[in-house]
């Protein structure tokens, strides 16, 4: 916990020295999970546009390390094993720095079996990779299932993922 919470403080300050300013701020919230950041009405501008979603970390974020993870793989000479470990501790670390909601969770989860699936030339399966993330958050946090951020996301995962196929075949 100590460790994550100086590599956050860390990450946080590099940010300042990057950007700094409300732009900084808005960066530690989006890719940190720092909202509370954002100044109430740069939040309520976002509500209002119907873009309040941004600022919430979830699997979007996480599919964002996933392709630069993947551009790392290309680029690097590593065995698939050593390449699936260092994609596994980033994604891991990620998902414990911010703050490990459920949306991130499932990301992180579903992410680490599509890419161990990968590695050995599996074919990936949405509905089993979603299943097996909420039974991993469920054994750990049990009570996360009466929790509204669990129930959609995994109800925005299941339907992408039963609707997909006929929706495109329709097309």
């Amino acid at each position: 916990e100590r460790t994550l919470a100086i590599f956050r403080d860390r990450a946080s300050g590099i940010l300042d020295q990057a950007v700094g300013g409300h732009e900084g701020n808005f960066l530690k919230a989006v890719i940190l999970g720092q909202r509370w950041l954002i100044e109430p009405d740069m939040e309520d501008s976002f509500s209002k546009t119907g873009l309040a979603h941004i600022l919430a970390v979830s699997g979007l974020h996480v599919g964002y390390i996933v392709v630069l993870l993947n551009l790392i793989r290309s680029l690097l000479k590593l065995s698939n094993r050593a390449i699936l470990l260092l994609q596994a501790v980033v994604l891991v670390l990620y998902c414990f720095l911010t703050g490990a909601s459920p949306s991130v969770a499932r990301a992180v989860i579903m992410a680490l079996i599509y890419l161990a699936g990968q590695a050995i030339g599996r074919k990936p399966d949405i509905i089993n990779s979603a299943g097996t993330a909420a039974f991993l958050i469920l054994l750990f946090r049990p009570l996360d299932i009466f929790e509204i951020s669990f129930q959609l996301s995994f109800l925005a995962v299941c339907t992408i993922g039963l609707f997909t196929e006929p929706i495109q075949n329709a097309l």
